[in-house]
């Protein structure tokens, strides 16, 4: 951890940050965020009084639009959080979180105006096991994804199916040993080549 500590010091990386806005930052709790490939959607979670909510934004004329509480739509009572968009942004994956910390993978569509109930993924993505993330690949014909499922190799590992022509998704594979350590990996993102 020193060795790499020492990398990025010598290696940093310039950032702009810049504040998203009262609409966005209300002053309670916000966190999670997933935007789609072209920054125009942006999901995150937001707390409310009796639970946290899913909440969606547009970006209209460079500014985002007031957050919708799209919550009701998905079917969620505070138990899902977004982890990715595909990149037209009309679809939106999810971590369902149960009382054994167990993870399941959600998936929602959007039609003309609403969201669908968000639907758990098949059994070639979750498992009995934690499963705790997913992306899209950029053309959405796939999702990375990671899961403590057995036969992986460490803890949590990276994982990817493919779309079939039903819209349901195939067997998983695992990333391998080049990707995955006996360690956790999670959170993947793929982006475009340039």
């Amino acid at each position: 951890a020193c060795e790499r500590a020492k990398i990025i010091k010598d290696n940093p990386v310039n950032l702009i940050k810049e504040n998203l806005g009262e609409l966005i930052n209300t002053g309670v709790k916000t966190y999670q965020p997933v935007v789609n490939a072209d920054e125009t959607v942006m999901c995150f979670m937001q707390n409310q009084k009796f639970y946290d909510a899913i909440m969606i934004s547009y970006k209209k004329d460079g500014q985002w639009t007031t957050p919708t509480n799209i919550s009701p739509q998905i079917g969620s009572d505070g138990d899902m959080m977004p982890t990715a968009f595909s990149a037209d942004g009309t679809e939106l994956l999810l971590v369902q979180r149960t009382n054994s910390s167990n993870g399941n993978i959600f998936y929602s569509k959007k039609n003309d105006v609403f969201w669908g109930k968000a639907e758990k993924l098949g059994r070639n993505i979750n498992t009995m096991s934690d499963e705790d993330h997913a992306s899209f690949s950029c053309d959405g014909k796939s999702i990375i994804f990671s899961s403590a499922r057995k036969g992986g190799e460490g803890e949590l590992d990276l994982y990817i199916s493919n779309r079939l022509p039903d819209n349901t998704w195939g067997s998983a594979s695992n990333l391998g040993p080049k990707i995955n350590t006996e360690k956790s990996e999670t959170s993947a993102f793929l982006t475009a080549k340039d």
